[in-house]
């Protein structure tokens, strides 16, 4: 985001994020796991808009802000956690 303020892109559109895939299962286990609490899930049918499997495509920060994600997503939500437990005094490393 920072790198994105510093170029005069306009209203480009950029997806951030990490090309795995992660089901919201498996990211609501490590949110659960990191917070030491269990997830209140209610499941219902699939919704209007619903899709199935999504992914960033970061092809276009790659080459415009040369973004290169290096943290994977468990250790990205540990260190999110970290950060918001600490009255979010410090930046996120």
């Amino acid at each position: 985001v920072v790198r994105a303020l510093d170029r005069p892109l306009g209203y480009a559109v950029v997806n951030l994020g990490e090309e795995r895939t992660v089901a919201l299962r498996d990211l609501i286990r490590l949110l659960e796991e990191g917070l030491g609490k269990r997830a209140r899930v209610e499941r219902l049918p699939p919704q209007p808009g619903d899709v199935p499997v999504t992914w960033a495509d970061i092809g276009r920060a790659r080459k415009l802000l040369g973004y290169d994600p290096k943290v994977p997503l468990e250790d990205g939500i540990e260190r999110f956690l970290a950060w918001y437990r600490n009255g979010t005094k410090a930046e996120p490393t």
